[in-house]
């Protein structure tokens, strides 16, 4: 997972799209 390096908002807006789905 590279999510280490990625902005914590980023990750925010995709949790929302994983939860959504």
């Amino acid at each position: 997972m590279k999510r280490t390096y990625q902005p914590k908002k980023r990750q925010r807006s995709r949790e929302h799209g994983f939860r959504k789905r």
